[in-house]
């Protein structure tokens, strides 16, 4: 029986095997501490890389980063590497706002030039044909 002067464990009543006080959510067991998040420093890199050479991965960033960051929501104090977390989703983001930017500019150009009546039939073909072009 338990003793009526101690508290009750908040945890319940130990099950087989675990000591009194035992939080089956704590990391580490007894007393752990933080942990790395197992795809923080991956989010990061591929922001690093959607941003400076290979903007396909910029979305990647993006999607791997929220489903991190809310892993970090969901468990507060549990990692330690939710900055760079944090870091790589933003960097995904403005990877991806980069690549929807140059996709618009790129069409607008040739919205541009299509309005403008350029085409390949009006380009001067021989050196002969640049003589009127002043």
């Amino acid at each position: 029986m338990s003793d009526p002067s101690t508290p009750p464990n908040p945890y319940g009543d130990p099950g087989h095997g675990q000591q009194p006080g035992y939080d089956p959510y704590a990391v580490g067991g007894l007393g752990g501490g933080p942990v790395a998040h197992p795809r923080g420093t991956t989010v990061l890199v591929l922001g690093i890389l959607g941003l400076v050479c290979c903007g396909f991965l910029a979305p990647v960033a993006w999607v791997m980063g929220a489903s991190a960051d809310n892993d970090v929501k969901a468990y507060p104090g549990r990692y330690s590497n939710a900055g760079s977390i944090k870091a790589g989703k933003i960097l995904g983001i403005i990877g991806t706002a980069i690549i929807v930017l140059t996709f618009l500019a790129v069409m607008l150009l040739f919205a541009f030039g299509a309005s403008m009546g350029l085409d390949s039939s009006s380009t001067p073909s021989s050196p002969e044909d640049w003589s009127g072009v002043q």
